[in-house]
């Protein structure tokens, strides 16, 4: 019982500093970042039918397919959760939470950023160096361009991460169906965009020099 007040409180207590900093980083989201590289001047707004063709690309394209299933396969191999065992029934029912999942996320951050006008697609940096260059891919993770080309929290994202990660418990085993899970799974899935992002940004200059 003391060890279950004692985490009570440390979580009570992590929220709050949480909910404080969400707070001033809405209102100042660019103040708490590192300093940015200018957007290339050849993107332009995103139009309706580009939002639409980016949403598809990001939830049944080829390369979102590949992902859910190399996420499924690493959660099958690791028997998690479980309670869906092995087998093909078992990964079967991975690559259905997390594509689920994922479609819920994208739904989310479609709406979103449709109803602000926000552009939270990522583009590499253009400036050279790995200390401004991870700089670039931490801000364009938790910002967002705006229509007026401007920059502010990416709510989209973030709302999309955490209500994929909420609703997705309704489906979950019992032990992996709490707010608790949700929330871990939805910061799990804002660290993955941000893993993806580093990615986009690293891996090109890193292919030159792979054997293959």
């Amino acid at each position: 019982m003391p060890f279950r007040k004692s985490l009570r409180t440390t979580l009570a207590i992590l929220c709050l500093a949480c909910f404080s900093t969400l707070t001033a980083f809405a209102q100042a989201p660019c103040a708490l970042l590192p300093p940015s590289d200018p957007p290339p001047p050849c993107i332009p707004p995103l139009t309706g039918q580009e939002r639409v063709r980016y949403y598809l690309h990001s939830t049944i394209g080829v390369e979102a397919l590949v992902s859910r299933a190399a996420t499924a396969g690493l959660a099958h191999a690791r028997n998690d959760p479980s309670a869906w065992e092995q087998g093909m029934a078992g990964f079967g029912q991975r690559f259905a939470h997390r594509t689920g999942k994922n479609l819920i996320d994208q739904t989310v951050r479609l709406g979103v950023e449709s109803a602000l006008g926000l552009d939270s697609r990522y583009y590499t940096s253009p400036r050279r160096g790995f200390g401004t260059r991870i700089g670039h891919v931490f801000r364009t993770t938790l910002l967002a361009r705006t229509a007026d080309g401007g920059e502010t929290l990416a709510v989209g994202r973030i709302a999309g991460a955490f209500s994929g990660g909420l609703i997705s418990r309704t489906w979950q085993p019992p032990g992996h169906d709490s707010i608790g899970d949700g929330l871990q799974s939805g910061a799990l899935s804002f660290g993955y965009d941000f893993a993806t992002h580093a990615f986009e940004e690293f891996f090109p200059a890193l292919r030159k020099h792979l054997p293959f």
